[in-house]
């Protein structure tokens, strides 16, 4: 699953009010798919790292977490 993680935890208000997710809400959200790894992106420019984001995202998710930066390729293989 590649999905938004624009902010921690710590500002979820903040993401509701510009429509953008937390990372532990794409956390939840893998979990409910069974995704098989986790991509966190877009995340803010405001975060030097993103330990949070993963941080936040395992609360609820116990696959793989990966925090791309820009144009980094991500392998996504095809199921069989």
């Amino acid at each position: 699953l590649i999905h938004d993680a624009t902010y921690d935890d710590s500002e979820k208000a903040r993401a509701q009010e510009v429509f953008h997710s937390t990372a532990g809400e794409a956390g939840e959200i893998a979990a409910k798919i069974n995704a098989r790894k986790l991509a966190l992106v877009h995340a803010s420019s405001r975060y030097t790292n993103m330990t949070t984001h993963i941080r936040d995202a395992g609360q609820n998710y116990k696959g793989e977490i990966i925090a791309p930066d820009d144009l980094d390729m991500i392998e996504i293989p095809f199921r069989d």
